[in-house]
């Protein structure tokens, strides 16, 4: 069965009505085949009512902004389904369970979300541990996009000190869409499966910068695939039952039936992360954040579009549900080979032959006395003995300095450098890299517990980079929430050892005009730095949210 919500989130304080006492227990979830992990505890009491709605009847009451918000059973003909509509505003529905957190415990609340419409809509599911007054202690919550497709959301408390009181509670973040939520379950100490993997819209780009509508047939490239998870259940890496990869998926949205990806490239070869042509393997994951999945793929040979579909799969368990993940492109006809040279000219006609040698001059008279013979014109007289011993003298070495617009014109001067010839120009070296940071969560609040986001890995290999943040805020409106502030937040770098060694400048609150904003806050030195991590500014005033992404350009 499945409830819907529609509605945004403020956080919901002080204690709720109790609502209708009776419920269905939830029973275990269906056994998956077998996997390496530790067994369950045994089955815990039941705490949670109505985690479906077989009976017709709910006990999940309006948490925030009651009297715009409507929660009514009804039957979708599947089905039961809780249907909460919040209309313009934001809201929320929730159990208040007589069920106490204890300190060292693990209470993870379980939930099966859908958007009817298939239109995102982003979800909250929380699990606060409440004080003898009904406030809230502590908490923990997982924000997740629904587009359309069916996805477990997790959230797990784990108490520092005890707690009286239990609330679990459902937030929506997204005005005027609906969110259909099923098989709702607390689990006390116990895994909750590995039936509950699920993934979010996963995110496609081509990091070198290739432009997929204009392929070259049988070009390689490479394609990277980062997609978040949708729970706090760590994905299995990297070898046995249970491991979580990249499938292929036929035209017909089956996943599994060996078809093998056009796109394969044998994993013997460089860059490629393929395991056949069915499996890509993930580059590297952490438990909270998914996985990113990075190969080289090769382009059909054949000109015109194609689409290649892909589903997580927990290999040997079950596709994981979530959205189908396509990498799309077009082949274009190949460019025509370029025209032939053109003939080379014909040779110039020979020179003509040299004009046939004057006759002798005639002996000089009797009696003439035999002296050299007169200058003429002021010029000394002939002498062809002296003037072949001055052409074979060594001619010193000149200083051949490359002519402006020439084959050397940039390089060094060489010393007897005989004209045409250049000395090798060393190479320089390749340009760093500019560098995109998305972090985990994608949003922060300005509350304790949601102003930060887990530390993001990072390679720099150059240190000096221009330093900019992204804020967005997709519920800017005109007309909407104009008084939104403090939605601003800032960057803090973490050695190897996880020590803050740099902070950023804040960025500027997002002004109420805009959806998103970026700005380049500083230009700065990060050597040292392997993680980034997102920090709201922590405005007590205000608890609007914010969306957070870094990107770091090199300088020269």
């Amino acid at each position: 069965m499945v409830l819907s919500v529609v509605g945004t989130m403020l956080l919901a304080t002080g204690s709720l009505l109790t609502g209708p006492a009776a419920g269905l227990e939830p029973g275990p979830p269906p056994a998956p085949p077998s996997i390496d992990r530790p067994a369950p505890a045994a089955e815990p009491a039941p705490v949670l009512r109505n985690g479906s709605f077989d009976d017709g009847s709910s006990s999940w009451i309006r948490s925030y902004r009651r009297a715009d918000t409507a929660a009514t059973v009804v039957d979708t003909g599947d089905d039961n389904r809780l249907e909460v509509l919040a209309g313009a505003t934001e809201g929320a529905v929730a159990q208040d369970l007589p069920t106490p957190a204890r300190a060292g415990h693990r209470y993870t609340l379980s939930i099966r979300a859908e958007s009817p419409t298939g239109l995102p809509v982003l979800v909250e599911v929380a699990i606060h541990g409440l004080s003898a007054t009904g406030s809230i202690g502590e908490t923990a919550s997982r924000l997740v996009m629904v587009e359309g497709h069916e996805v477990p959301i997790t959230a797990t408390l784990e108490p520092t000190v005890d707690h009286p009181t239990i609330r679990a509670e459902v937030y929506v973040h997204t005005v005027d869409r609906a969110v259909w939520l099923d098989d709702a379950e607390l689990l006390v100490d116990r895994d909750p499966g590995v039936w509950n993997y699920g993934y979010q819209q996963p995110r496609v780009r081509f990091p070198d910068g290739v432009d997929p509508t204009r392929l070259e047939p049988g070009q390689r490239y490479r394609a990277e695939i980062a997609v978040g998870t949708t729970t706090d259940q760590p994905w299995r890496c990297c070898v046995g039952t249970g491991s979580v990869r990249l499938g292929t998926e036929d035209e017909d949205g089956v996943g599994g039936s060996g078809i093998g990806s056009p796109l394969f490239v044998p994993p013997d070869q460089a860059g490629s992360n393929w395991l056949s042509p069915t499996r890509i393997a993930f580059d590297r994951s952490e438990s909270r954040i998914g996985g990113t999945f990075t190969t080289v793929v090769r382009a059909p040979d054949e000109p015109g579009p194609f689409s290649q579909r892909f589903r997580l799969v927990a290999e040997g368990v079950i596709w994981l549900p979530g959205p189908v993940i396509e990498v799309d492109g077009t082949v274009v006809d190949p460019p025509p080979p370029p025209d032939p040279p053109p003939p080379p000219p014909d040779p110039p006609p020979p020179p003509d032959p040299p004009p046939p040698p004057a006759d002798p001059p005639a002996p000089a008279s009797a009696g003439v006395d035999d002296a050299p013979p007169e200058a003429t014109d002021g010029q000394p007289p002939s002498d062809p003995d002296r003037l072949r011993a001055a052409s074979s003298e060594p001619q010193p070495l000149t200083e051949f300095a490359p002519q402006a617009g020439g084959p050397c014109e940039s390089g060094p001067t060489i010393i007897g450098l005989v004209p045409g010839l250049c000395p090798p120009v060393p190479e320089a070296d390749p340009p760093c890299p500019e560098v995109t940071v998305t972090f985990d969560p994608p949003v922060l609040l300005s509350y304790v517990g949601r102003d930060m986001s887990e530390p993001a890995p990072v390679d720099l290999p150059c240190s000096d980079h221009e330093i900019h943040l992204l804020s967005t805020d997709e519920r800017h409106r005109s007309g909407y929430q104009a008084d939104q502030t403090g939605e601003h937040w800032f960057l803090e770098g973490l050695d190897a050892t996880g020590a803050v060694i740099y902070t950023s400048p804040a960025g500027p609150d997002l002004a109420e005009d805009l959806s998103s904003s970026s700005t380049m806050v500083e230009r700065a030195s990060l050597a040292g730095v392997v993680a980034l991590r997102a920090r709201h500014v922590g405005d007590t005033t205000s608890a609007n949210s914010v969306g957070v992404e870094a990107v770091l350009v090199p300088l020269p």
